[in-house]
């Protein structure tokens, strides 16, 4: 190693922020710029080893690698993700040419395993790192190659320093080949699951060494599988955002927040991980029978950019232009949110004095003008000069604080708005503002402040004040003050909320009454402040916030006699399909689908001017709307309702009524919101909380319509008139909040919170039943490169308002779907609120692009009917990687009936309705239940299994799940045969048939031909030929098509199981 050590100047090493031992790829070496162009040719840059380690000893060399010890305790118990296992250096072997981490199960029943880096002994920046690795496999198995930054001290600690995943595998050869790349940074606040993707392998990890890389350069992280580029991400999708001392820009917790250079937290030094983890929240509780498993590393090798520029290691690497460049959340839980990176908003206090905050609402303005207040012990001598201006200082205004004679300080308190009609008194700084998740907070009070003297042992303390007690406070340490210099400061909302003060609640954040307190302690001292400021930031756009509080506000009018043009200055517009969806404003263009006016209300002259509306007959779909060219923020109508008047003169042939909808820049909208058949001749006031929109899909940031209102989709035909007045967004409502989510999940009731979190690539809205358009339903995604387990939790992470009701003879949940192909596997699972009790069920869908009922029978695993249940997550597509396939949804609920099926016993025909056929594919199978292929039996119901291409030369099919059968299969000494008809693609295809007792300790299996294709014939299976233990209870059975062979996506029918002949 020591012929790879490069030797650094000291401004290149601080500029690197490395440690003098430090052995660095981004050395600053190589071709310099300074460099006169002339007969001078720079070397071509290349790839350079810099790091080897082939294992060829018989132990692992320390002098490069570090072994790791313990459970992570006290620090990170459990490494930080539940993990169970204890890293030992007794799990590591070397021998062979190979490193070995075993993970194992030791007499006590712990788990042992090991991990190993590189730190301090081997860091770098840019290169290319290149890892052959054979993984293990099971249930709990969590193998990684990784790297984490080497020095905290510049961006702090995980994940605000990066993290580079270049491979881990999640419960790997379980029903999943896939291996995951990810990059893990940004706010260290949940959730953390990163940005990443998936390759799958196509046969089980543990079946061949496989080449795991990575190339890092500025800007640009690439990940590849055997060669195979994948995966890009960017730095534009990446970020860091940290307090920083403002003379270092290194990391400091009294340092203002700042957003880190483009490429940060991935332009410093990192180093190698390799572990084998058992358990914890990606994998869940490990199988016993599992171990051990071994992970074994045949070589590691990182390169580096030579005769690169330093400062990129740009020019050696190679990428396929067709790979995944991915955007940031992509395959973790806010892919579907809308994220910034991060969302920020700041609100100025004092800048050269005291701010005046206004709020505009239309024309209406309203304004809190912040008060400076001084308080002191008695005796004590407080100057307060907030309008103060410095010697020396060319006119600049600051804050002059003279502190004396006891503990005294001073305060920016809100205005006292008792009597104002828009704002109240105070301001909120409340975080999590939005459903879901995401929207946790990290704020902070920051100014400038110069101390011109401080008695030795004095204090400086900062407060935040809710009143009556309620506030938190945080001393600056004496170590971050300077005395006699202006430096900026900040004190973290985190300070406030961990100090309470004794006897109170803590900080209200929604309602803080004076934002900044600054009071001397145990001394005299001297100090100018100015520039103060409120921050926050979070992951999902407008999520937190610093804000005025809002009292109440005017109505936002959008049409009273005339449309309010100040804020909706696009007014009226159509659009249709016949337009393309262009927007018209010609309100009379008989070859419009739309048509308005403005006239006045007829028999009501009260009234004033109303719109009518006119939709032409004709084929055409359209829309109407109010519209303004800029966005505008309505988040201060968040607890309010849209509202307005309508009265429908002619529904011609219309029977589903009318829909709203609010748009928020395409594609942003709030989904349709049908309102039925309504206001029939009659004037009718509609009052649609902006809650329920906003759970639906509307951005309340970024409105840009008023209001859409059309006669509801395939119910346009025929001239259909109505009449709107009094279009307006008021801020409060009588409507009650929105009730939480509970079974039955039908999707149509508008008090309903229908919010569902999508994780790992999947994204839900709500919208129109292509079959109803009257009725609601769910739209589920499973995006392209979405994780094989990407989900929907149905509802918010609290899941169902109460328990799911199963009882001793309904243990059954059933769900409308409508997927995009039969044969798609569709996982649904029920969790406990801590999820400490789960259970899951699989159905294959049986048909395409129309709607079927899916059973999912929890008798069948055995659940505790006095288990709590209270959340359903659902997996659609389970087991496959995303392909932007699209499913409906609807009508989540308790069987009818009961919904208990039978288990499923011989014969197995498929074709009783009230039997469980769950079929249970592993290997690279995949099975549903389809109609005959013979057309003269196309009403029969059989069994389809397809062998996908790779899939394990062991790949097969069990019946039923894991109870087998209902009765044992009754072998005897002289009755030793079971048949199955199949229907296969070519001759000379091995099926085997095997049966198992309970625990699968004793088995048989024989194995026939196929003498014809594409055509059923009954194959024999005699049990005497393997010797089978007739004595034995057998209670299960699987089938093995092409047995042998690798899958090659060929399709295979199978039908009438039985015993005999």
């Amino acid at each position: 190693m020591t012929n790879m050590l490069q030797q650094l100047s000291g401004t290149c090493a601080r500029a690197l922020a490395a440690a003098a031992s430090a052995i660095l790829i981004a050395a600053c070496g190589g071709t310099s710029s300074d460099v006169p162009e002339g007969d001078f040719v720079p070397p071509r840059a290349a790839w350079e080893l810099v790091f080897e380690d082939n294992f060829d000893g018989n132990s692992l060399d320390t002098s490069k690698w570090n072994i790791e010890l313990g459970d992570g305790c006290p620090d990170l118990c459990g490494w930080g993700n539940a993990e169970v296992q204890i890293y030992t250096p007794d799990n590591i072997t070397v021998a062979n040419g190979t490193l070995t981490i075993q993970g194992r199960q030791e007499l006590d029943g712990t788990y042992t395993s090991a991990r190993i880096n590189t730190k301090g002994k081997f860091d770098f920046r840019y290169g290319r790192v290149e890892v052959r690795a054979r993984l293990p496999v099971g249930q709990g198995v969590w193998p990684a190659i990784w790297m984490l930054h080497s020095d905290p001290s510049i961006y702090g600690v995980w994940p605000r320093s990066g993290e580079i995943d270049i491979m881990e595998a999640f419960n790997p050869g379980n029903g999943n080949n896939e291996v995951r790349s990810t990059t893990h940074y940004g706010l260290p606040t949940p959730p953390f699951n990163g940005t990443g993707s998936g390759f799958d392998l196509g046969v089980s990890p543990d079946m061949a060494f496989h080449v795991y890389e990575m190339e890092w350069e500025k800007d640009s992280i690439r990940f590849y599988v055997d060669g195979q580029h994948f995966q890009t991400q960017k730095s534009d999708q990446w970020y860091t955002y940290y307090p920083a001392d403002e003379q270092t820009g290194l990391y400091n917790e009294f340092g203002a927040f700042r957003q880190g250079e483009e490429d940060a937290p991935f332009n410093q030094l990192f180093h190698l991980i390799i572990n084998l983890a058992i358990g914890g929240n990606p994998v869940g509780n490990p199988d016993p029978g599992a171990f051990p498993q071994d992970l074994e590393i045949d070589y590691v090798r990182v390169y580096k950019c030579a005769n690169s520029d330093p400062d990129t290691r740009l020019g050696c690497g190679r990428a396929d232009l067709s790979a995944v460049v991915l955007k940031d959340n992509d395959g973790g839980p806010l892919e579907a949110a809308d994220t910034a990176q991060p969302y920020t908003d700041a609100l100025d206090l004092y800048t050269d004095g005291p701010e005046t905050i206004e709020l505009s609402v239309g024309a209406d303005i309203a304004s809190n003008s912040l008060q400076p207040e001084t308080f002191g012990d008695p005796g004590a001598t407080v100057v307060s000069e907030p309008l103060f201006s410095p010697p020396g200082s060319g006119g600049n205004i600051a804050w002059h604080v003279m502190v004396s004679g006891g503990n005294g300080g001073v305060a920016l308190a809100s205005e006292d708005l008792s009597n104002d009609q828009i704002l109240d008194t105070g301001f909120n700084f409340s975080d999590n503002r939005k459903f879901g998740i995401g929207g946790d907070a990290v704020g902070e009070i920051a100014f400038r402040m110069r101390v011109d003297s401080l008695d030795p042992g004095a204090q400086l303390v900062f407060r935040l004040d809710s009143g009556n007690g309620d506030a938190g406070e945080i001393a600056l340490p004496e170590s971050e003050i300077l005395i006699g210099q202006w430096k900026t400061y900040s004190v973290k909302f985190r300070h406030f909320r961990d100090n309470p003060l004794p006897g109170g609640n803590g900080v209200d954040f929604a309602a803080v009454l004076k934002p900044f307190v600054l009071e001397v302690r145990g001394g005299a001292a001297e100090l100018l402040v100015d520039d103060i400021r409120a921050t926050t930031a979070c992951k999902v756009v407008s999520a937190c916030g610093v804000d005025l509080k809002v009292r109440a506000l005017p109505d936002l009018v959008v049409y009273d006699d005339a449309v309010d043009l100040v804020t909706w200055d696009v007014g009226i517009n159509g659009a249709d399909s016949g337009s393309n969806f262009a927007n018209y404003g010609d309100p009379s263009d008989p070859n419009n689908k739309v048509n308005w006016r403005e006239i006045p209300a007829p028999l009501d002259p009260a009234r004033g001017n109303v719109l009518e509306v006119t939709f032409n007959d004709s084929s055409a779909f359209g829309v109407w709307f109010i519209q303004s060219t800029v966005p505008r923020d309505l988040s201060a109508y968040s607890e309010g309702a849209v509202e307005f008047d309508i009265k429908v003169l002619d529904y011609a042939n219309n029977t589903a009524g009318m829909t709203m909808k609010i748009d928020c820049v395409f594609p942003c909208t709030s989904n349709d919101r049908p309102l039925g058949r309504i206001a029939d001749g009659v004037w009718e006031t509609v009052s649609v909380p902006v809650a329920s929109l906003i759970a639906t899909g509307l951005d309340v940031n970024q409105v840009n319509t008023g209001l859409v209102v059309f006669p509801t989709a395939q119910n346009q035909v025929g001239k259909q008139v109505f009449l709107l007045d009094n279009i307006r967004w008021v801020s409060t409502t009588t409507a009650p909040p929105l009730q939480q989510i509970d079974l039955p999940v039908t999707f149509d009731d508008l008090n309903t919170n229908y919010t569902m979190i999508d994780f790992e690539g999947q994204g839900t809205f709500l919208t129109t039943d292509p079959d109803d358009p009257s009725n609601q339903v769910a739209q589920t995604t499973k995006g392209v490169g979405a994780q094989t387990f990407a989900g929907t939790i149905v509802g918010t992470s609290e899941g169902f308002a109460n328990p799911i009701p199963f009882t001793a003879t309904e243990q059954a949940l059933s769900l409308r779907v409508r997927p995009p192909a039969a044969g798609i596997p569709i996982l649904l699972k029920i969790e406990n609120a801590d999820a400490s009790a789960t259970a899951e069920v699989q159905v294959n869908t049986t048909v395409a692009n129309q709607w079927e009922t899916l059973v999912f029978d929890f008798s069948s695993v055995g659940i505790n009917i006095n288990t709590p249940y209270k959340r359903a997550i659902l997996f659609f597509d389970f087991g496959n990687i995303g392909s932007d396939t699209t499913f409906l949804w609807d009508d989540l609920q308790l069987a009818a009936g009961g919904g208990m099926l039978q288990q499923i016993d011989l014969p197995v025909t498929f074709d009783d309705p009230n039997v469980n056929y769950v079929l249970t594919d592993f290997g690279g199978t995949v099975s549903a239940l389809v109609n005959d292929p013979d057309p003269a039996n196309a009403g029969n119901r059989v069994a389809q299994t397809v062998k996908s291409a790779g899939a394990a030369t062991f790949a097969g099919t069990t019946l039923g799940s894991g109870t087998g059968f209902a009765n044992p299969i009754p072998f005897t000494p002289t009755a030793t045969r079971m048949s199955v008809r199949v229907w296969v693609p070519t001759p000379g295809i091995p099926v085997r048939l095997k049966v198992e007792n309970a625990d699968a300790s004793v088995t048989s299996e024989v194995q026939v031909q196929t003498t014809v294709s594409n055509q059923w014939e009954t194959l024999v299976f005699d049990f005497a030929n393997a010797g089978i233990d007739t004595t034995a209870t057998f209670v299960q059975a699987v089938i093995f098509f092409d047995f042998g062979n690798f899958g090659n996506d060929a399709t295979y029918y199978w039908d009438d199981l039985q015993f005999g002949p």
